[in-house]
């Protein structure tokens, strides 16, 4: 997470060959918006594209959870933010 990284740090395929500049920009500033009383803990499980869908997913009540991780894993960022390339999984223990 460095404001002055490049797309080279970002996992590429041939498909999506150049990172876009709205992902280089999210993690310039990522540091800087996302802390103290601006952080937000949340579960991201997948990319949405249907705007209105998201907006009254947004709007419901959602109720709140708990959940526990058997294991956790580090990514390499691709496009918008998406884990494109693993790097390590971590076994958790109980």
């Amino acid at each position: 997470m460095s404001p002055t990284g490049s797309a080279a740090a970002f996992a590429t395929t041939a498909a999506e060959p150049h990172i876009n500049e709205a992902t280089l920009n999210a993690v310039a500033t990522y540091f800087a918006v996302h802390i103290g009383e601006h952080y937000s803990p949340h579960v991201t499980i997948g990319v949405g594209t249907a705007v209105d869908h998201l907006n009254a997913l947004l709007a419901a009540p959602f109720p709140t959870f708990t959940f526990s991780a058997v294991g956790v894993s580090a990514y390499q960022f691709g496009n918008f933010g998406t884990a494109a390339r693993l790097l390590r999984p971590f076994r958790l223990s109980p």
